[in-house]
């Protein structure tokens, strides 16, 4: 594994890039989900709601 030298260096790697473009999507997604008047916690919770998951027996 080869180190990284500088800002121009960690640019260039894929998971600083993954790492931007997932706090990209995480910042838009809250964004609209707060149009609704919620936070991106309470989809995720309706989402595993919406899968019955939360009605199965343990």
């Amino acid at each position: 594994m080869s180190d990284v030298k500088g800002a121009a260096g960690l640019r260039a790697t894929v998971v600083f890039n993954l790492g931007n473009l997932g706090a990209l999507a995480a910042d838009r997604f809250a964004a609209q989900v707060e149009a609704l008047g919620l936070k991106p916690e309470h989809a995720g919770l309706l989402a595993a709601l919406d899968t019955g998951a939360a009605s199965r027996p343990a």
